[in-house]
C-alpha cells in the first residue's frame, strides 16, 4: 500500500508540474464535481429494514484539452467517483478518456484513443453534472448503481477509434458515427506476466454506430453495437455467478428522442440488449434451475422538465430496467423521480430530488417487494 501511494503522489507531482508548465501553452484544464447528501430506507415486505443518511462526493472529472492546430486536438478526463480515496480503498478512479482528434470539416471528424462513443444521446454527456438537473441520472448512466444493477450491460462505456460528422440538409442537420474497439474491461488481461497488462487478447471487439437527425428543437435517432460478452463468470447482482457459457455474442439496440418547446423538455431513451446463445449454451444454462433462462435486457427511460425561469426548473421522469441475471432487476425494477434545480452561478448548480425504486425480488420461487426511496440534495460545481 506504500507503494502504491508512493507512485500515485509522484504522478500527482508530475502531473501538477506538467500542468503548470502547460498552462503557458494553451492547454485548457477545468472540470465539475457533484457532492450529496442523501438520506435513503428501504422497506422489504412491508417493513423497513435499513434507513440511513450519508454524505458523498458523487463524481468529479478533471478535464485537459489542447489545441494542436487548426485541425488536431487532444482531450484527456480523469473521472473520480464514490468518495474515490486509494489509502482507505473506497470509490473508483479511471482515466475515461485520453484521444486525439481530426477534424478537417464537421462533416467528418476522427477520434482515436479511449474515448466515450456516441450511443444514443445520453452516454457523451453524463459526466457534465453542471449541465443536468439530477443528482441519481438515468439509471443506466449512474455510477452510483454500477455494480448493484450492472448498468454497464446497456451502454457502450469505452471505445478507441471514432468517425462522425454533422450533415446539414436545410433547416435539417443529419448526424452520424462509427466506432470500434474493445468489447469490455473485463476481457482487457490483468497479468502482465503473460500478454501486457490493459491489452485485450481476445479476437472480439466491439463496433457500433449512431445515426441521428435535428431540426430546430426536435432531436431523435437509433444507436447499436455489437460485441461478445464473457459469460464464463458474472456478477448477478448479488453474489458471482459462474455460467461457463465462454464468450456470448451481445448486440445492442438504442433510440433517443429529445423535444423541447415553450419552456417544457422531453427526453427518452430506449436500449435493448440481446444475447445470442447456441443450443449447446442454452442446454448448459437450464442445467442449473437457479440459472436465469435469457440474458436479455431492457432499459426505458423518460423525463419531463419545465423551466420555470433561466436558473429554476423541476422534472419528473421514470426508469424501468429488466435483466434477469441481475438480482436486482429480474423481475424488473422501476424507479420513479421527481426532483428541481436552482442554478445559482453560471458554474453552480444546485439539485434536490426524490427517487422511489420498485423492486420485485425473486428468490427461491418467491417474490417480495422492496422500495427504497432516497432524498437527495446536491450541488454540482464547474471550475
Amino acid at each position: 500500500m506504500k507503494l502504491k501511494n508512493t507512485v500515485l503522489s509522484l504522478a500527482l507531482m508530475l502531473t501538477l508540474s506538467t500542468l503548470a508548465f502547460g498552462q503557458s501553452n494553451d492547454l485548457n484544464i477545468f472540470g465539475y464535481f457533484q457532492n450529496n447528501y442523501t438520506y435513503f430506507n428501504v422497506y422489504s415486505g412491508g417493513a423497513q429494514t435499513i434507513s440511513t443518511n450519508s454524505f458523498l462526493m458523487q463524481q468529479m472529472n478533471v478535464f485537459f484539452q489542447k489545441n494542436i492546430n487548426t485541425q488536431f486536438s487532444a482531450f484527456v478526463n480523469l473521472e473520480f467517483t464514490n468518495s474515490f480515496s486509494s489509502q482507505d480503498s473506497i470509490g473508483g478512479f479511471k482515466i475515461q478518456e485520453a484521444w486525439f482528434k481530426y477534424s478537417p470539416s464537421g462533416y467528418l471528424n476522427v477520434k482515436a484513443g479511449v474515448l466515450i462513443p456516441r450511443f444514443n444521446n445520453f452516454n457523451e454527456t453524463k459526466n457534465r453534472t453542471v449541465l443536468l438537473p439530477y443528482v441519481y441520472r438515468p439509471i443506466a448512466y449512474e455510477t452510483y448503481f454500477f455494480n448493484q444493477f450492472g448498468t454497464g450491460e446497456f451502454v457502450p462505456t469505452t471505445a478507441n477509434i471514432q468517425v462522425y460528422g454533422d450533415i446539414p440538409v436545410g433547416e435539417l442537420s443529419l448526424n452520424y458515427a462509427v466506432f470500434y474497439g474493445n468489447s469490455e474491461t473485463s476481457m482487457e488481461n490483468k497479468n502482465s506476466n503473460f500478454w501486457g497488462a490493459g491489452q485485450d487478447p481476445t479476437p472480439y471487439k466491439m463496433i457500433g454506430g449512431r445515426i441521428g437527425a435535428e431540426y430546430n428543437n426536435l432531436q431523435l435517432g437509433a444507436s447499436f453495437t455489437n460485441d461478445r460478452k464473457n459469460l464464463n463468470q458474472e456478477s448477478n447482482g448479488f453474489q458471482v455467478a459462474t455460467y461457463n457459457l465462454g464468450y456470448v455474442p451481445r448486440t445492442r439496440f438504442g433510440a433517443y428522442l429529445n423535444y423541447s418547446v415553450a419552456g417544457f423538455e422531453l427526453e427518452a431513451e430506449l436500449i435493448k440488449v440481446y444475447y445470442n446463445l447456441s443450443d449447446g449454451q442454452k442446454q448448459t444454462l437450464a442445467s442449473n434451475p437457479f440459472n436465469p433462462t435469457s440474458f436479455d435486457k431492457t432499459f426505458d427511460h423518460v423525463n419531463l422538465l419545465y423551466n420555470f425561469t433561466d436558473k429554476l426548473a423541476a422534472y419528473v421522469g421514470y426508469d424501468y430496467m429488466m435483466a434477469q441475471d441481475n438480482f436486482f432487476t429480474a423481475a424488473g425494477v422501476k424507479i420513479y423521480n421527481y426532483g428541481v434545480s436552482y442554478r445559482a452561478t453560471d458554474g453552480i448548480l444546485l439539485k434536490a430530488q426524490y427517487e422511489h425504486q420498485n423492486d420485485p425480488l425473486k428468490f427461491m420461487g418467491i417474490t417480495t417487494i422492496a422500495t427504497r426511496n432516497d432524498y437527495l440534495l446536491g450541488a454540482s460545481v464547474s471550475f
